[in-house]
């Protein structure tokens, strides 16, 4: 998992990611997501959620990576898009997930 901030202004109450600017990106080599003769790596929001730490207006976007531009190739780390196409499959399923961090 990474981090990246950014500071948008004068956009009191965003809810959804379709209110956000896109792409976003950022150089992905120092963090091994990207080679160094091609390291740009795109955002595409897919979630946003007020900051529990100040609070709203302030939000917190989660993203997925991309290799291009146009946001339809998915980085090789970008795992949450791997895991929702199986997700998805099975939507009348309950499953159950597991997450450890050692």
């Amino acid at each position: 998992m990474r981090g990246k901030t950014k500071t948008i202004h004068n956009c009191p109450g965003i809810k959804t990611v379709e209110e956000l600017p896109t792409p976003w990106n950022f150089d992905g080599s120092s963090t091994k997501q990207a080679s160094g003769d091609n390291s740009e790596v795109f955002l595409k929001p897919v979630k946003v959620v007020t900051d529990p730490f100040r609070g709203s207006p302030h939000v917190l976007v989660m993203c997925e990576t991309y290799q291009d531009l146009n946001l339809t190739i998915p980085n090789r780390t970008n795992m949450r898009f791997f895991a929702k196409k199986i997700f998805d499959a099975k939507l009348d399923e309950d499953p159950w997930f597991g997450i450890e961090q050692e």
